[in-house]
């Protein structure tokens, strides 16, 4: 399974799981947890808190930033998401993360859990189930597959 926010590059082709509307997780007191939405202006006058580069839900969110000629001011980067989370229930920061995530048991189970505010405009992210273009090679890869796509 591999993030894109868009169809998967050459050479691959695959499905959509799931596709998720991305949210700022904040701190239960930062000015952002009391907004209807954020938009993307405010976005990047904030240190985020988001995953690498080369991660899907990142080309995502730096697109829409560019979009408007913006760029993200990353704090702090991590491949972990619970850890984002952790990280902007604690202030440091305002994490980008499917919104999804937050439902996380690690996630819920703090004291303080982190605050989900919309993005405007609507940033979305997908996971998609990929594999070789032409299918796989062997026989219980395919059946695997076939399995997996009923």
């Amino acid at each position: 399974m591999l993030g894109f926010p868009h169809a998967p590059p050459d050479g691959l082709d695959g499905r959509v799981l799931v596709e998720s509307p991305l949210v700022a997780a904040v701190a239960a007191d930062d000015p952002f947890a009391g907004q209807a939405a954020v938009t993307l202006d405010e976005l990047a006058a904030r240190p985020l808190i988001c995953l690498p580069r080369g991660h899907g839900l990142r080309a995502a969110l730096d697109a829409a930033l560019a979009a408007r000629s913006l760029t993200a001011r990353v704090g702090f980067e991590s491949g972990a998401m619970t850890l984002l989370l952790r990280l902007a229930a604690r202030g440091a920061g305002v994490a980008v993360v499917p919104e999804p995530a937050l439902g996380a048991a690690g996630v819920a189970a703090l004291a303080r859990p982190p605050v989900a505010v919309p993005i405007t405009p609507e940033i979305r992210t997908r996971l998609h189930l990929v594999w070789r273009s032409g299918g796989p090679g062997g026989p219980a890869a395919r059946a695997l597959l076939e399995s997996l796509l009923r």
